[in-house]
């Protein structure tokens, strides 16, 4: 594979990071984003209230690609507080061992890592390559200032932008609801997100171009910026 030269001089010069997706983390057993809301919806077949009617219409909108923002906001609203006990039980389980992906991915000089994953693998991977001596600082959406403190200070961290299953299982972003007070509500989160993606050149890593949460992403900074950006790959 051949690696373009402008990408090469972009680490060099601590302008470049990396985006992490869920592909990264399906080689541990996590699931898609799709995958995530069929765990779900075997999950309101096991819980006590959820209507047995609500789960046969849960799982044919789990067919519909189309319909799984639907799906989601249903999910969430109806698994209540059971919701937030799986997030932070699939996702924050200390069982879960980083990939060779992981472990690779913090072999790279990336100034920062931005992943959408509500899992901690990347921090593991980190911290099991410096024999736990060093660790990688996390953040999410609501701790924007600290993440800023750290890019002004040349300190890799990781900002999880649909939140933590570790630290905020109840807060992570999963329906259209989520994802759209995230770009148009949180000031602070707009405004790094801004000084990431228009100053740094992103490598994109178990995701896409054509994954809703980046389209979403990119779209809100190209539609702030008029696609005045750094090549992201």
């Amino acid at each position: 594979m051949t690696i373009r030269p402008e990408l090469i001089e972009a680490f060099k010069n601590k302008r470049a990071a990396v985006f992490v997706g869920a592909g990264a983390s399906m080689a541990a057993g996590l699931p898609s984003w799709s995958g995530l809301l069929s765990e779900l919806v075997k999950k309101a077949e096991e819980t006590p209230g959820v209507s047995p009617d609500w789960v046969k219409e849960y799982a044919a909108l789990a067919k519909e690609p189309s319909k799984n923002l639907v799906l989601a906001s249903a999910l969430k609203d109806d698994l209540a507080h059971t919701f937030s006990k799986f997030i932070e039980h699939r996702f924050g389980n200390d069982t879960l061992e980083p990939t060779a992906i992981h472990r690779a991915l913090v072999d790279l000089p990336a100034q920062f890592f931005i992943t959408t994953n509500y899992d901690q693998l990347l921090e593991r991977a980190y911290a099991e390559k410096f024999s736990g001596k060093k660790s990688l600082s996390t953040f999410t959406f609501r701790q924007v200032g600290q993440a800023a403190s750290c890019l002004f200070r040349n300190k890799p961290f990781v900002l999880h932008v649909h939140g933590d299953a570790t630290t905020e299982p109840d807060r992570v972003v999963l329906t259209e609801k989520d994802y759209r007070l995230l770009i148009h509500n949180e000031a602070g989160f707009q405004s790094l997100l801004q000084t990431l993606l228009t100053t740094f050149t992103l490598v994109l890593v178990g995701t896409s171009l054509n994954d809703m949460d980046i389209r979403l992403l990119l779209g809100f900074i190209h539609s702030s910026f008029h696609g005045k950006t750094p090549t992201h790959y």
